[in-house]
């Protein structure tokens, strides 16, 4: 098929056929992963047919197709120029990478390779096509406004977070090499946010503000390591302290401590998960949420705040 517009026309025309049902497998998958811990695949059942296994079992049963084809894939299902202006498989798209991100560390460092389509382009798509909603004013209640963000942001900040926590300077250096794209973004979506109760989206102000910073950081180069300047980081000061400063209810108290509570080794540095071993998953003695590998990779943790 030689022709480019045939190619698109037959896309718009597999996605009209099959996005009913890949967006209700894509949700099963979802709630699947949703009850995992990271990097904790299902043990095998010695009793039961292969067909009756649990699911997943290793890399392999979690994807079959390998992550490059199943990044491709993700890619056409999420790719807005086939979904005739309906954001739902976008958005379900979305939420299935993130997903997939947040047990699969080695998924994570893969979405992060050159041209960061899944992990950021087509996000930030999604995030335009949110920005372009109708003015507060213009909706019947800040209650609607609310769900119609919470329905089209939050899997998108997903992924975004699942790559953040994977590996930090991976995710610092894909924000600075797109930071042309990125900023303008963020600046348009945190101004539109800031009309919103800070209850509600005080934390994802804190967190755009955050990924405004990184994208302005640069590259020492003496460690090799990035250096986000105190300029950058005023923003996301103000909006971390109308977060800090808020009480909590005890439903967005719960759906906090779920996936911290899913999550590996809370200190993004941890040595213990650098390359390619797994981040350790016990509990810290010292607490009863957080996970750490031990007391030192968490004093160094709670030194990072501080600072």
């Amino acid at each position: 098929m030689d022709d480019p517009t045939d190619e698109e026309s037959l896309n718009v025309a597999y996605h009209a056929l099959l996005s009913v049902p890949v967006i209700l497998f894509s949700q099963l998958i979802i709630r699947v992963l949703a009850d995992l811990t990271r990097n904790k695949f299902r043990n095998a059942k010695p009793d039961q047919m292969p067909d009756t296994q649990p699911w997943p079992l290793c890399p392999s049963d979690l994807l079959p197709n390998g992550m490059q084809t199943t990044i491709e894939g993700l890619s056409f299902w999420g790719d807005k120029r086939y979904t005739s202006g309906d954001p739902i498989s976008s958005i379900v798209t979305l939420d299935l990478a993130a997903n997939l991100a947040s047990f699969h560390t080695p998924f994570a460092r893969e979405l992060m390779r050159p041209p960061y389509t899944l992990s950021l382009l087509q996000p930030l798509a999604q995030l335009e096509e949110s920005i372009m909603v109708p003015s507060l004013s213009e909706m019947k209640s800040p209650r609607m406004s609310c769900l119609i963000y919470e329905r089209e942001i939050l899997p998108v900040v997903g992924i975004i977070e699942a790559v953040l926590y994977c590996d930090r300077d991976g995710f610092i250096e894909m924000l600075v090499n797109t930071k042309d794209t990125v900023l303008p973004v963020i600046e348009r979506l945190t101004s539109r946010l800031a009309l919103l109760p800070p209850p509600v989206w005080g934390s994802h102000m804190a967190l755009l503000e955050g990924f405004a910073a990184m994208a302005k950081a640069t590259k020492d180069p003496q460690t090799g390591g990035f250096i986000i300047p105190d300029s950058a980081t005023k923003g996301f000061n103000r909006a971390k302290a109308v977060v800090e400063n808020r009480l909590f209810d005890i439903r967005s108290t719960f759906e906090v401590m779920l996936p911290v509570r899913k999550g590996g080794c809370w200190n993004i540095d941890c040595p213990n998960s650098s390359g390619s071993s797994m981040p350790k998953l016990r509990l810290c003695g010292q607490c009863d949420l957080l996970r750490y590998c031990g007391q030192k990779v968490r004093v160094i943790f709670l030194q990072f705040l501080i600072c």
